[in-house]
């Protein structure tokens, strides 16, 4: 994990500053636990990322070596702009 956050509320306070959308504290109480029993080399799909704000939790808890995988018809800029900042993602160009 590149950053150390440790309640659905931190991750919240932490995303809510880069990102909206409509993944709740409530919605990160479920996923968060559920994305950090994944081990390295196991792979997280979501379709659908929208504005990232799943996905970006995502990130967040997952251990090192798993792969993460958004796909959406859409990649806005401003979602690459928030993933590059924050170290998260590489985009091919």
């Amino acid at each position: 994990m590149l950053y150390k956050l440790k309640t659905p509320d931190e991750y919240e306070g932490f995303i809510d500053q880069h990102t909206t959308g409509a993944f709740s504290t409530l919605d990160m109480e479920v996923f968060i636990p559920e994305i950090k029993k994944l081990k390295k080399g196991q792979t997280y799909l979501e379709i659908g990322v929208y504005k990232g704000k799943s996905l970006l939790t995502a990130f967040l808890a997952a251990r090192k070596g798993v792969n993460l995988v958004g796909v959406d018809i859409e990649d806005p800029p401003e979602r690459q702009k928030i993933f590059r900042e924050l170290g998260l993602i590489n985009y091919a160009t």
